[in-house]
């Protein structure tokens, strides 16, 4: 009963707030929306997440704005999202788990017409302003639960870590994979913050918030979210314009390195060790039945897939693997077949193009470094994705979504006007 009266208060607040001004509605889902992801309302056999109602709102409102200033949003990508969608969509006449393809497919629609409004709404540097400050609220919102079972309970969280009450699950109100890519990117984003603060106080809050978010991201324990931000942290460097403005958060990347060093070594050598102990680790489960299981259940149902939502029953009735496939790419190909993962990846390859098509062609600096840390972003999701689920993964891939759109708005607005930003008045986010 709790958790419905919380869902609708929260769905209620969504479309109300949006209805006044969109831009603080979609701000109060990006601030709140990591609150909904384990609460959970059973309906039959199944639960439905306070996201899925979330983002069935989303729907919503996006359908009604998005035909309203669908005129607007020229120069977005919208083709090949629409075409792909299209293509899961008629997948469910081959889906045997119904259930799961509707849930599935209400998200992508839902990350489509969250694009489609971030990106229209983006337009205005102001409304930007907004949409950071929904981050660093949400950031909030999401790392006190985490911080209470890292540093209140430590002896519950450090053996649930290492494995002696079946793994570590949940970290506060996100799973722990979920959480651990949600730190990834919101390390990335305040590395960016701080690299276009201009004021002092302002630049020593958000070195404070980036030393707890990458501290919060070794804790977490999620090896793929650690190689995705590996891979993405250098793309801010080597694009920044002045690389002196990043100087600090790598000092502070070193002093969490030097200061969790234990935790990193567990992680880094828990493979090898877990192997040795057992005969078993992450790596072997994934390359050895994950993977294998995966093209086999491809091979049965090459063109159309399975249909969405419907790795684990494809996984179970082809290999008698009761798990799914640990990578996205596999997992739309087992899905969606060669067609779907054909279309996924024009997708991908468009998003991409767009984003660096926002680098070369930012009207100011602070536009540009945008656009870079989308573009680390962006290239975190996409090695992240070979290790775990996160196209389908509810919370944290919509914050990817999310600056996607804010960094492809500040495209639209470079063609909008050809003049700097600077000439039309301060955008004042970080003064």
């Amino acid at each position: 009963m709790i958790p419905m009266v919380v869902i609708t208060a929260l769905v209620g607040t969504f479309i109300l707030t949006f209805s006044i001004s969109p831009v603080h509605g979609i701000a109060f889902f990006t601030a709140f929306r990591t609150l909904t992801i384990l609460m959970a309302v059973p309906m039959g056999q199944y639960e439905y997440s306070g996201e899925g109602f979330l983002t069935l709102a989303v729907i919503l409102v996006g359908a009604i704005y998005v035909m309203m200033h669908w005129h607007n949003v020229k120069g977005a990508v919208k083709w090949p999202f629409l075409l792909f969608i299209l293509f899961c969509t008629l997948t469910v006449f081959v889906a045997a788990d119904t259930a799961n393809f509707s849930k599935k497919i209400a998200r992508l629609v839902g990350y489509f017409f969250l694009y489609l409004m971030v990106a229209q709404l983006s337009i205005n540097s102001r409304n930007r302003k907004i949409l950071g400050y929904a981050f660093i609220l949400s950031l909030l919102v999401t790392n006190f639960p985490a911080i209470y079972i890292y540093y209140i309970a430590p002896a519950k969280y450090m053996s649930q870590l290492h494995g002696e009450e079946n793994g570590l699950r949940e970290i506060g109100i996100m799973s722990k994979n979920n959480f651990g890519f949600f730190c990834c990117y919101m390390a990335l984003f305040l590395a960016y913050l701080y690299a276009v603060a201009r004021t002092g106080l302002s630049k020593a809050f958000f070195l404070l918030l980036f030393l707890m978010q990458t501290g919060l991201l070794v804790l977490s324990a999620t090896r793929s979210a650690w190689a995705a931000f590996a891979a993405a942290f250098p793309l801010l460097i080597l694009f920044s314009k002045d690389r002196m403005r990043l100087m600090m958060p790598v000092i502070a990347l070193m002093v969490i390195g030097a200061v969790l060093f234990s935790v990193i070594s567990y992680g880094a050598y828990g493979e090898l060790t877990e192997k040795k102990k057992y005969g078993f680790n992450s790596w072997h489960f994934r390359t050895a039945y994950a993977w294998p299981a995966s093209v086999k259940a491809f091979e049965e149902k090459p063109f159309m897939g399975w249909g969405l939502g419907n790795d684990l029953h494809a996984l179970m009735k082809t290999a008698k693997l009761k798990a799914t496939s640990h990578n996205d790419y596999l997992l739309v190909l087992v899905e969606t077949g060669l067609i779907g993962l054909s279309l996924y990846l024009w997708l991908l390859l468009s998003l991409f193009l767009k984003t660096t098509a926002g680098i070369r062609r930012a009207v100011d600096d602070r536009s540009r470094m945008l656009c870079v840390t989308a573009l680390a972003i962006f290239i975190a999701y996409l090695v992240g994705s070979i290790g775990e689920h996160l196209l389908q993964t509810p919370g944290a891939t919509g914050f990817v979504i999310t600056i996607l759109g804010m960094a492809h708005g500040t495209l639209l607005a470079a063609r909008h006007s050809p003049l700097p930003q600077s000439e039309h008045g301060e955008d004042p986010l970080f003064e």
